[in-house]
């Protein structure tokens, strides 16, 4: 690798990849978007760096978190303006920063959110609903939901439920339990379909460093029951990832460090 960070940086944003997810950002039917990337640049620098770059151009970033799956990291950064944004990171000590070539962009739309409610047809809630769903919410299940928020240690996690009814209508019952307990939302909810999976996550994102996604498991007859996790679920978040954990890989790799004021300049020279 010859090329400086800041020289490689500034080639990835005026790169043709990374129009294509600046193309994404301005996109208002998009709801979320994963960028994957091989970098040598500590991933606390880029976080910085996107974060910045996202501030710039008026998102307002209220919060950043991370998680990990098999050898890539996530930063997943939750601005007030969407689309939500995960930059998904491997060591690679070829480049300074290169486009994943196989799959660089994984795209949430509106239009793939109303294809799979209109498949699915989850049920409406009714007033008859408010009690079941208020047992739910003072159960022992989503009070430690409730008790991973407040640990500083919680960075990301997952939530896994059979329900029947529409993510719409739990989506507000979960936004006031949290606001409920001090964890406002400056990010609005958000809602990605997996019809792969049979599910789609419901996104809360309250200012800070920690982020949930609520798996609402389509089921009929169920209006909310947790589901027994597997050790894949686990690992798949229904376990959170914590501060510790990124740590931990982080200190496996010799990524090289921008400074704050280097990132800075960079974006001074993008916006």
């Amino acid at each position: 690798m010859s090329t400086t960070l800041r020289d490689g940086l500034l080639d990835f944003f005026r790169s043709d990849a990374w129009a294509d997810a600046q193309g994404l950002l301005d996109d208002p039917g998009v709801s979320f978007f994963e960028a994957k990337v091989t970098t040598v640049v500590h991933p606390l620098s880029l976080e910085f760096l996107f974060v910045e770059y996202l501030d710039r151009i008026g998102r307002r970033v209220r919060n950043v978190g991370h998680a990990f799956v098999g050898e890539w990291g996530w930063i997943k950064i939750y601005p007030e303006i969407r689309p939500v944004v995960n930059v998904v990171w491997r060591y690679d000590d070829s480049s300074v920063i290169a486009d994943h070539h196989e799959d660089f962009l994984d795209v949430w739309t509106d239009g793939g959110e109303r294809s799979y409610l209109g498949d699915v047809g989850p049920r409406r809630a009714t007033d008859a609903d408010r009690e079941g769903i208020l047992s739910y919410i003072a159960s022992d299940h989503w009070q430690q939901v409730l008790g991973w928020y407040a640990d500083d240690e919680t960075e990301h996690f997952h939530t896994y439920l059979h329900t029947d009814l529409h993510p719409h209508d739990l989506a507000p019952f979960l936004v006031d339990s949290l606001a409920e307990r001090g964890f406002d939302l400056g990010v609005p909810p958000f809602f990605l379909a997996r019809p792969d999976l049979g599910l789609m996550w419901i996104g809360l994102a309250p200012d800070g460093m920690t982020s949930q996604e609520v798996a609402c498991i389509h089921t009929p007859g169920a209006l909310i029951e947790p589901k027994e996790l597997t050790d894949e679920d686990r690992e798949y978040g229904g376990d959170p990832w914590t501060v510790t954990h990124f740590r931990e890989r982080v200190v496996r790799d010799p990524y090289q460090v921008l400074t704050l004021s280097e990132a800075r300049g960079i974006v001074d020279e993008l916006v």
